[in-house]
């Protein structure tokens, strides 16, 4: 509301001439609040300003932009990891799995420590023991 160039709210903002104001302002709450982690940009106006405010100030900086995204991205697949093409999936079990089946028959015999993880479908396996069940909670 005070950086020059930013008054005209509902008109379109002039980014190059608005950016200066816009980091200052920032760097100087930064300043007053040494403490703050990061900068959420409520206006709808503001994500053009996002990129440098991150470059200049080195936080992490969130607006309506990365907030869609952040929404959008818990609905949808992670390749990486998981139910690959779960939005294509029916919900029907198209195999049945049995497990280790992804093994080689020495390594079902004979599992290494690799092979180990590739049964526990890439995770590492730490067996504990437990003296007490009613010790164990997570």
């Amino acid at each position: 509301e005070d950086v020059d160039g930013f008054e005209a709210v509902g008109e379109k903002v002039d980014v190059a001439k608005c950016t200066p104001g816009i980091i200052q302002k920032a760097m100087d709450i930064l300043q007053e609040h040494p403490t703050a982690r990061a900068i959420v940009l409520e206006s709808t106006e503001l994500p053009p300003f996002a990129d440098a405010l991150r470059f200049y100030t080195r936080i992490p900086v969130y607006d309506a932009i990365t907030n869609a995204n952040f929404f959008m991205t818990g609905l949808q697949d992670n390749e990486r990891f998981g139910m690959n093409n779960m939005e294509k999936w029916d919900g029907k079990q198209k195999e049945n799995y049995t497990f280790g089946q992804n093994l080689a028959e020495d390594e079902k015999e004979n599992p290494t420590e690799e092979d180990t993880g590739k049964l526990a479908n890439k995770s590492r396996v730490v067996p504990i023991e437990v003296e007490d069940e009613d010790d164990v909670w997570c």
